[in-house]
């Protein structure tokens, strides 16, 4: 009997993820929808370019320069917000399991296309013997889907 309610229990809890998952697909707009659709797919082509170790590709995609503020509008970075959340959730929705850089790339991709000047920036830090890198995404000063303080637990890498 004990058996037979730990599995109707864990099938359950199992379920959670998921609906939690359609709730946050329902509530988002149709336009964030198909910015979630295309990112998607765009997830698995960047995740197999990587995959391939495609260095040039990966290399054209980076931003490792200095950034160079150019005029954006509020709205510019309000639509980056909104972008994020919907390249966010394809990533959770995906089958793959896909790290930071995926979908920095894919987010920067469409903000680009859009014409909102986005740029890919990798991190690095080494605390307590252990190493780390995270990418995002930046349009101007602004980090898209970080907190601000991110950048201070990061050293950002540059050509020199």
């Amino acid at each position: 009997m004990a058996v037979r309610w730990y599995r109707i229990f864990s099938a359950a809890y199992e379920r959670v993820p998921v609906f939690v998952k359609i709730t946050k697909f329902q509530s988002l707009s149709s336009q964030q929808k198909r910015w979630l659709w295309s990112a998607y797919w765009r997830l698995w082509g960047v995740w197999w370019r990587i995959k391939l170790r495609q260095g040039a590709w990966l290399n054209s995609k980076l931003d490792l320069s200095d950034t160079v503020s150019r005029p954006v509008s509020p709205d510019a970075v309000q639509i980056a917000m909104k972008m994020h959340e919907s390249v966010r959730l394809a990533a959770r929705l995906h089958w793959l399991n896909l790290a930071c850089l995926p979908k920095s790339i894919v987010l920067s991709d469409m903000l680009l296309e859009l014409g909102i000047p986005a740029s890919v920036k990798l991190g690095v830090n080494k605390r307590d013997h252990q190493f780390a890198s995270h990418a995002w995404v930046q349009v101007n000063d602004t980090l898209i889907g970080e907190p601000q303080h991110m950048k201070d637990q990061f050293t950002e890498i540059r050509n020199r």
